[in-house]
């Protein structure tokens, strides 16, 4: 099963996902796609210190050529599981011209692997960059939709997860279309 979860920088969504992890039990696998760089050192630094030391961590920094094989099979090995970033890492990869249309797919049919997995994932991403080029916009809206349309649950969250929209409502508001659940 895949939650995705969607909502703006700082808003929670991370501590929301961990928060499942930490109720479901099993073994857990933490996904990072931010590299270690004095520029993400504090939000690299606090996730950290949220992390309990019994989760196993996969930092998913490098090509897919070289990482795409043991993300796969990190995921495969875990019962339960956080992806924190991927249309980050989707962008930085596609930048550094390592992430093409073939990796993309191979990315997104190991998501697709893990709705016949025993397991729970959850698939945290914020909003896409106004300020990024157009192209780079339209790849990442792209990306952004097959992730929710392999979803089993998609959520957005508000400031602090005080609100969170699911399924129809935020396909309508990400265009690909109506609760709301107050935490």
């Amino acid at each position: 099963m895949i939650t995705a979860i969607f909502g703006a920088a700082g808003s929670g969504k991370s501590v929301y996902a961990e928060n499942e992890l930490a109720n479901a039990g099993g073994k857990v696998v933490y996904v990072g796609t931010l590299p270690r760089s004095s520029f993400f050192a504090d939000k690299l630094s606090t996730h950290s210190a949220r992390r309990p030391s019994a989760w196993a961590l996969f930092e998913l920094t490098e090509s897919w050529a070289e990482q795409g094989e043991s993300f796969r099979d990190a995921l495969m090995s875990s019962d339960i599981g956080l992806i924190e970033g991927l249309s980050f890492y989707v962008y930085r990869q596609s930048a550094l011209a390592q992430f093409g249309i073939r990796e993309e797919s191979e990315l997104l049919m190991c998501l697709q692997e893990l709705h016949t997995h025993k397991g729970r994932f959850f698939v945290v991403d914020p909003p896409i960059p106004a300020t990024l080029p157009i192209q780079d916009r339209r790849r990442l809206r792209v990306f952004q939709e097959n992730v929710v349309m392999l979803a089993d649950v998609t959520i957005w969250v508000e400031c602090g997860y005080g609100a969170v929209v699911h399924d129809d409502k935020l396909r309508h508001l990400l265009g690909i279309g109506a609760e709301e659940e107050v935490l």
